[in-house]
């Protein structure tokens, strides 16, 4: 069984969405029940959360159980997207395992050396890292920390020990705190996935991830094809894993680190548009990549080690290409490489319009096509270069080479004197007529430029020339020799402005240039041109990739690392973990964000791409704290935001044993022949928490396991539960009966620290058992409910001495003979059937397959744990009833009623029949109808098939509904009852109904038809009437519609839906007896009517059209839009003021109460859509003390004319009499005490709408 479940545990990781453990479809949307706190719960999540793994049925996922080398296979299959199987496994492989497929898969990729896969072996720490490490480049890897020396690896070859120590330093996998390794260590599953986590960061394996890829993620692992990335920018590598045998696209975005590239095909590339990468390393395991590069990409470095193709095109500069495999290598026009060199067999075509500045050929090469190489070093044989290149050195040991379709033997253009073959000009062929004059540059020539960190050299001469440049921060004195000798190269026209691009300037610096040229027939300028030049430098400066970063990291400080592409000064702080973080100012002055001197803090000078170490001390032991580092270049330019980085110091070396609980109590409980229980309680510790603390269960026939001493140094005592964390008790389980045991437990914390329980228990096991177990209630056994076929056999359960009543179990047997009543007749001479077999906790049970009208006997077994057998002591005895014959009875007589008689349908009801064997639950039924008194027997309907079926057998029911009839029309109606058995019985009257004609009868209106017009508005008319009555619809199931005129021409049906008279303000509603009619003309009279309907669509009218005239009420002045006051005054209001919001403007609410009707006004001051003309009060004279005034102010809108303005007033007393033409100070115009109109004042210029 154990194998059994191992087997389907090892055969989950094959499922495409898991890779360890159980698949559980429930998993997706849920966590796991047993990480929580776990030290890897969050890359746990993580890695749930990307659909790469799941866990258990009981929804564990198992973090601390080791693995298998198989399971790992499968594993580093999964997230390497490798699919290929190789034809030929390993040695240990047979082919019918379940991991089979998954070593095939190891074989073909190579990540495997030795000739046995060893997969039922468990997975160590260095088989992970040597099966990564040939799929992984880890040589090309930056590395993140310092190399370490493990101190347990003299025992591992050195060519593991070599790959260990580079996992280390790229900070893949780590060590332990006493220096050493572990090597031979199991992995467990959550190890595993933290290495997983370091080596690939986030995993792409769908174009969903990329849509949901985090901001500045360091790391990309693309394991699938078809995957596009655009707009992105990767602050770290990306790596394309050797499983993608199909094209990915990356495009618009910067890679800030490394690219390798493993997977991709030469007719699926590597597509690669307008995009920066540092380096693109292409390293295959069995497929040939391509990469094609087009657009305005940069890219620093390119290098193949192994074989591959690549392609670039665009207005694309590389910094350097270095072929280290056998490579071919196409540059399309306006392609700038600075330096390629060929350190393998090498296919390079150059097209029109590219250019190489210089060309090492280390390695056999061929290179074709019109493209400029300025400098060519050759250094191997059989170098072939179809156009020759502006400048060409050979070693001395070359002897044979082709340069420019002539051969060459080991001569140097600075050895010759146009020698040179397909590449020579001359401007005279005769030597009689020998140029002897230097070129000359034409004037304005030569200047250079510097933009966006690019330095550009414009030349032209008067003849075809070569001009050698060198380029320096500091300003040198060059001779022609000196910079010929030294100098970069490019072959320039006559009479052609060239243009010579130089990468890798920094802004902000001055350049020196040299320059000078040599003809064709080696006439050398006299002198050195030299330029200055430079750039305002306003960029801030760029850490290098994988910089800031701390290392070191102690329990009272760490390194801090710093290395910019500039030089400058590099600023830090240290601030408790979680405080806001600071501006990129405040950390350079050494402040956090509330602009608080921080405490630790502190600053060092940068080099240009160079690391600058500051030691930062002074931090508390194991807390946490966030560091921010920003950089300023020497122009003082300061990175926009700080770099924050999270550390915890650490702690002391824990050397203190934890504490055991209880005073090391032990309890031994639950003895039997073979087992014990263990219990104890939980000890504590003062670093480790009580959850995290280990314990060991051991136990010894002798009393020698009191000390930590006596059982991990001695080694006493044999392990029952080996280290595990968070028990308190444990089963002791393979012991030998009758014998007396020593049990102790060892506790043990995170840093190793171990004590003992201070008492080793001790337990007498007890002897095997023999006794069988006691038969229930004195062994009887019941049979009832006998069938046709089967009888019902109970009895009382047993007791046993050691086995507990639930784990009993039993066993039942029947018999036409009386030759089961012991269990020697059952078990020994195997008479009797069995109806159950051996089943625990059971007490009746049902014996099918038996044959009618016979007699049975019946017993049972009753048996404990330890197999011990009792009989029940009686057999039962029981007849089994003939077949059923017997038709069931009909209900009442058989009476049918039929009722509710529709037009098409009638309900039919019964009373329920009963039967001798069936119970009335059980019956079924089945209602028929005919037109014909023809359906009055059960031949009748189920042999002569008369009638319609209108229900068919359904158990009980006592009514059905029978639809789809015919108006006017007389029915029969009978049913049919049948038992378990197939008897059936008619019910004995076929009951008869006639279905109703169609209803063709309108509606009644409520009370006379009365309609009643109130709560008239300007727009608006409430409208009631009293429910309507129908003959066949109920009154909440009547609709009604209400309309309305300005003519008395909607009194009837005919001239609302024939005529279509009126507007409809209330379509076809049930159960409403009002409605509100909307949207009506002010001081209008208009004419109102109901309808209703029945369900069969018949329509009455109201009798009465009621008439309403809606009120006239005071309009509203509005201005601009707003409305602002009210357009007439009536002294016999009622008035309130109060100031109030309207439509978010300041105003005042006035409120009118007049003809026993309350109307709301706003007068809202639009002081931004108005222009104030003029203020008016009192004169001058009274100036000089308070008074009352009367405020004026008039309103114009120089947008219109014609129309009439509104003066508005208010009534205020003034504080004081200054500034007359002005409100007083601090009175507010919506102070007012009293507000008024006057409309004597006229202006013709005013907007007004009423």
């Amino acid at each position: 069984m154990k194998r059994l479940l191992a087997i389907i545990l090892i055969l989950t990781l094959m499922m495409p969405t898991t890779f360890i453990g159980y698949a559980n479809e429930n998993m997706n949307s849920q966590e796991f029940s047993d990480i929580k706190d776990h030290w890897a719960e969050q890359t746990i999540k993580k890695h749930h959360k990307m659909g790469m793994l799941s866990g258990y049925p009981d929804g564990t996922f198992k973090p601390d159980q080791q693995m298998k080398r198989s399971e790992l296979i499968t594993l580093v299959n999964k997230y390497f997207g490798l699919k290929e199987e190789a034809n030929q496994n390993f040695e240990d492989v047979l082919g019918s395992e379940w991991y089979a497929g998954e070593t095939a898969k190891a074989e073909y990729y190579g990540y495997i050396e030795d000739l046995e896969a060893r997969p039922e072996e468990l997975a160590s720490r260095e088989d992970v890292v040597n099966m990564m490490s040939l799929i992984l480049d880890t040589q090309e890897q930056t590395s993140k920390d310092e190399k370490k020396e493990f101190t347990d690896l003299k025992d591992t070859d050195k060519k593991t020990e070599e790959r260990i120590e580079k996992f280390s330093e790229n900070g893949y996998i780590g060590g332990y705190k006493d220096g050493s390794f572990k090597p031979k260590r199991i992995i467990n599953r959550a190890e595993i996935l933290t290495i997983i986590e370091n080596i690939l960061g986030y995993v792409v394996t769908s174009q969903e991830d990329v849509d949901n890829m985090p901001e500045g993620v360091t790391k990309v692992t693309i394991i699938n094809p078809n995957i596009i990335i655009e707009n992105k920018e990767i602050k770290g590598d990306v790596y394309i894993a050797p499983g993608v045998n199909g094209s990915i696209t990356i495009r618009n975005s910067k890679i800030k680190g490394q690219m390798h590239v493993s997977g991709g095909t030469t007719k699926k590339p590597i597509q690669l548009e307008n995009v920066e990468v540092e380096k693109i390393i292409i390293t295959k395991i069995k497929n040939e990549p391509k990469v094609a590069i087009t657009g305005k990409s940069n890219i620093g470095e390119i290098k193949t080690k192994a074989e591959a193709k690549i392609e670039i095109s665009g207005e694309t500069t590389v910094g350097e290409i270095k072929t280290k495999a056998k490579t071919e290598l196409k540059l399309d026009k306006d392609v700038k490489v600075e330096k390629v060199i060929i350190e393998g067999k090498t296919k390079l075509d150059t097209q029109k319009g590219s250019q190489i500045k210089n060309l090492v050929a280390k390695e056999q090469a061929e290179i074709t096509g019109e493209g400029t190489i300025n400098r060519a070093e050759i250094k191997s044989e059989n170098v072939v270069i179809e156009k020759r290149p502006d400048y060409v050195k050979v070693d001395d040991e070359v002897e044979h080479t082709n340069i420019g379709k002539d051969k060459m033997d080991a001569k140097n253009d600075d050895e010759k004197e146009n020698s040179g073959g397909g590449s020579s000009s001359s401007k005279n062929n005769s030597s009689s007529n020998k140029d002897t004059t230097a070129p000359t540059w034409i004037a304005g020539y030569p200047y250079a430029e510097i933009k966006s960190n690019e330095l550009k050299i414009f030349t032209n001469l008067n003849e075809k020339a070569t001009v050698y440049y060198s380029v320096y921060e500091e300003d040198r004195n060059f001779t022609v020799d000196a910079l010929i000798a030294i100098g970069n190269s490019y072959q320039a026209e006559a009479n052609v402005a060239e243009t010579v691009y130089s990468c890798g300037i920094e802004t902000g610096k001055t350049y020196h240039i040299s320059l000078t040229a040599v003809d064709t027939y080696n006439n050398k300028q006299s002198s050195v041109e030299k330029i200055a030049v430079s750039e305002i430098d306003t960029t801030p400066p760029m850490n290098v990739a994988g910089y800031p970063k701390v290392t070191d990291v102690t329990k009272d400080g760490f390194k801090l690392k710093t290395k910019i592409h500039e030089g400058g000064t590099g600023y830090y702080i240290v601030l408790p973990h979680g405080m806001a973080a600071p501006s990129a100012e405040q950390v350079k002055n050494g402040q956090d964000s509330n602009g608080t001197n921080a405490q630790i803090k502190g600053s060092t000078l940068l080099n240009a791409k160079e690391e600058a170490v500051s030691v930062v001390t002074g931090l508390g032991e194991g807390i946490a704290y966030d560091a921010y580092i920003v950089c300023v270049d020497h122009a003082g330019n300061i990175q926009a935001a700080p770099t924050k980085i999270e550390i915890a110091t650490s702690i002391s070396t824990d050397t203190t044993e934890p504490i055991v609980g209880n005073t090391g109590t032990i309890t031994a409980s639950n003895e039997t022949a073979n087992s014990v229980d263990i219990s104890w309680t939980a000890g504590s510790d003062d670093r480790t928490a009580e959850g995290n603390l280990s314990y060991k269960v051991v136990y010894s026939t002798t009393n020698s396991i009191n000390s930590v001493a006596d059982i991990e140094t001695s080694a006493n005592g044999i392990v029952a539960k080996d280290w595990t964390a968070n028990i308190t008790s444990a089963t002791v389980t393979g012991l030998n009966e009758n014998t007396t045991y020593y049990f102790n437990v060892l506790v043990k914390d995170e840093a190793g620290n171990i004590a003992a329980y201070t008492a080793a228990s001790k337990a007498t096991l007890l002897s095997a058992d023999t006794t069988e177990p006691t038969v229930g209630n004195g062994g009887t056994i019941t049979a009832s409910n006998e069938t046709a076929n089967s009888v019902d056999v109970s009895w009382t359960a047993g007791s046993d001495d050691r086995t507990a009543e639930g784990n009993l179990s039993y066993k039942v047997v029947y018999a036409t003979t009386d030759n089961i009543n012991s269990v020697a007749d059952i078990e020994t001479s195997a008479n009797g059937t069995v109806a159950k077999d051996w089943t625990a906790n059971i007490n009746n049970f049902q014996v099918t397959g038996l044959t009618e009208n016979t007699t049975y006997y019946f017993n049972v077994l009753v048996k404990d744990e330890a197999g011990n057998i009792a009989v029940y002591t009686v057999a039962s005895k029981a007849t089994v009833l003939s077949a059923d014959a017997t038709a069931p009875t009909v209900g009442n007589s058989g009476t049918i009623t039929a009722s509710n008689e529709t037009v098409n349908s009638v309900d039919v009801s019964w009373t329920a029949g009963n039967d001798n064997r069936t119970a009335e639950g059980n019956l079924s039924y089945k209602v028929v109808y005919a037109t014909t008194d023809n359906i009055n027997s059960v031949a009748d309907i189920e042999t002569s098939g008369n009638g319609t079926v209108a229900k068919n057998w359904t158990a009980n029911i006592t009514s059905a509904t029978v639809t789809g009839l015919n108006e006017n029309t007389t029915y029969y109606f009978n049913v049919l009852v049948k038992d378990e058995a197939g008897n059936i019985a008619v019910y004995t009257v076929a009951s008869k109904a006639t279905v109703l004609s169609a209803d063709t009868t309108e509606p009644t209106v409520g009370n006379g038809g009365t309609i009643t017009a109130s709560n008239e508005t300007v727009s608006s008319v409430d409208i009631s009437w009293t429910a309507g009555s129908d003959d066949r619809t109920a009154e909440g199931n009547l609709s009604y519609k209400v309309v309305y005129a300005t003519t008395n021409n909607i009194n009837s049906v005919a001239e609302i839906e024939t005529s279509a008279n009126g507007i409809v303000a209330k379509d076809w509603t049930a159960n409403i007896t009002s409605a509100t009619v909307t949207g009506l003309t002010e001081n209008t009279t208009y004419y109102f009517n109901v309808l209703v309907k029945d369900e069969a669509g018949n329509i009455t009218a109201y009798t009465a059209a009621s008439k309403a005239t809606a009120t006239a009420v005071p309009a509203i002045l509005t201005i601009n839009g707003y409305v602002d006051v009210m357009s007439y005054y009536d002294a016999n209001g009622t008035y309130s003021l109060e100031n109030e919001e309207y439509n978010g403007k300041k105003s005042y609410k006035m409120t009118k109460v007049e003809d026993g009707r309350t109307n709301t006004y706003y007068i809202i001051w639009e002081e931004d859509n108005y222009t104030m003309v003029q203020w008016g009060g009192p004169s001058a004279d009274d100036a000089t003390a308070p008074h009352s005034a009367r405020w004026w102010l008039r309103v114009d809108d120089p947008n219109e004319t014609g129309k009439t303005d509104i003066d508005c007033y208010i009534d205020a007393a003034s504080s004081n009499g200054a500034d007359s033409n002005i409100p007083p100070t601090g009175q507010n115009w919506f102070d007012a005490l009293n507000i008024g109109w006057d409309n004597t004042l006229e202006n013709t210029n005013a907007t007004i709408t009423y």
